[in-house]
């Protein structure tokens, strides 16, 4: 009987530890898997692969175009901002961000964008980027002129697409070196809309340099010198006729 008695105590107790050890593994993984889970959410995504998010902007920033599939609305409302006439912006006053979206609040398409006033972007930049999440820049200068813009932003690739994400940045790079031979010609119209390139004018052999941006100087047809300037701030690019504006986008970036 006593034997029975030692022998039962005995499993008792191994079951207890047993039982003790099992708890606690639980409670290890639960600790490991919720700390790991809080560790994935704090991690910034690489550029491209962060969730889909566009910014809302405040209504005096959206430019409404009222036949979004029609070429000359867009042109139309694109050319007011050219001449300035975009006006009571919110928020800081030394860049104006600007998108095009349709009366239903959606925005159109860079696609539309380009056709309307003639721009043509890299193809394989245009790869790489979301075709309705782009805005338009303006610049205010203290002569009461301004400098104009353009945001490209790096859009969020699916899984068939197999891209390399610890690359990624050198391949848009890479893109846009290779874009810098056309881009005068590509973006011309909207950049420098109150200029009339000759085709000579519109070809001239651009050579851009590695200075605070990316920049090249430029022969305007009307005898000023310009420039093209470009900056790569993640998952916007932005290029602009000045590296002032380019300055003004860096700020009101890093104060979002």
């Amino acid at each position: 009987m006593v034997a029975d008695e030692n022998l039962s105590y005995s499993m008792n107790k191994s079951t207890k530890i047993i039982i003790a050890v099992v708890s606690l593994f639980l409670v290890v993984f639960v600790v490991l898997y919720l700390l790991n889970s809080a560790r994935r959410e704090n991690v910034a995504p690489p550029a491209g692969q962060s969730q889909s998010y566009i910014p809302d902007l405040p209504d005096e920033n959206l430019i409404r175009i009222a036949d979004d599939k029609s070429s000359d609305e867009i042109r139309n409302n694109v050319s007011n901002l050219s001449a300035g006439q975009q006006m009571n912006f919110t928020g800081n006053l030394d860049v104006q961000e600007l998108r095009l979206v349709s009366e239903e609040n959606q925005p159109v398409d860079l696609k539309s964008f380009q056709e309307a006033l003639g721009l043509n972007i890299n193809s394989v930049i245009e790869g790489m980027i979301d075709s309705s999440f782009y805005s338009l820049i303006s610049c205010p200068r203290n002569d009461g002129d301004y400098d104009l813009g353009i945001m490209l932003n790096v859009k969020h690739f699916s899984q068939s697409e197999k891209i390399n994400f610890s690359t990624l940045s050198d391949q848009i790079s890479k893109a846009m070196k290779d874009w810098e031979k056309t881009m005068l010609k590509d973006l011309h119209p909207f950049l420098f809309p109150r200029e009339k390139f000759s085709e000579s004018q519109i070809s001239q052999e651009l050579v851009f340099r590695d200075g605070k941006y990316r920049f090249a100087s430029i022969i305007l047809p009307s005898g000023r010198k310009g420039s093209i300037n470009y900056q790569i701030f993640g998952d916007p690019m932005v290029i602009a006729t000045s590296p002032e504006c380019l300055d003004k986008v860096s700020s009101s970036l890093i104060d979002e």
